[in-house]
């Protein structure tokens, strides 16, 4: 093919390409239904590429948001378990528990073989099925003598002291001269 020939060709093609443009344009002006609909291949596929990559951000977000449900569930429960523990430990304490770790645990089996858990009840029960887990309130409640009540004082110093002294020094003897005197108490 010559050169005049392939300009000729390339002229054709593009009145050819005008009179279809002009005939398409007469008939979206005909047609104004059919302009709106009408919309450019290339941002079909840039809206499309936009609303896949906005579906996918939503999926991540829910599945985010399923876990971080699932994390609040889970605290929420270490929280009740707390408040539970908090409450068996004060109640223990309050009935003179001699072994608190025992008695809390015992309390949370007997709490957990409960229909209807309460922590009053257990306690209440624990004390007169295991009296001996707790001090004895008859001993308590009478009237000591002056001398009677200094050795229960300087049992209790000397208790504290040993504890103080099994801790800070991690010695097997101190913390044995502890766990006695915890004994006689």
């Amino acid at each position: 093919m010559s050169e005049t020939q392939v300009h000729q060709a390339d002229a054709e093609l593009n009145s050819a390409d005008d009179s279809v443009d002009e005939a398409s344009d007469e008939q979206v002006r005909d047609n104004p239904e059919q302009h709106e609909r009408l919309v450019p291949v290339s941002e079909a596929k840039k809206y499309r590429k936009r609303a896949q990559a906005a579906e996918k951000i939503l999926e991540d977000f829910k599945v985010e948001l399923a876990q971080k449900n699932e994390t609040l569930q889970e605290q929420r429960q270490t929280i009740a378990d707390m408040q539970r523990q908090r409450l068996i430990d004060e109640l223990l304490v309050d009935s003179d528990a001699i072994d608190l770790e025992t008695t809390r645990l015992l309390t949370e089996m007997a709490l957990s073989e409960m229909a209807e858990p309460d922590v009053e009840q257990a306690v209440a029960e624990l004390r007169t099925r295991k009296p001996f887990l707790f001090r004895s309130t008859a001993r308590g409640a009478t009237a000591l003598s002056p001398k009677a009540e200094n050795n229960q004082t300087s049992l209790a110093r000397s208790m504290e002291h040993a504890a103080a002294e099994a801790h800070a020094s991690g010695n097997r003897t101190a913390l044995l001269r502890y766990l006695r005197l915890r004994r006689r108490s």
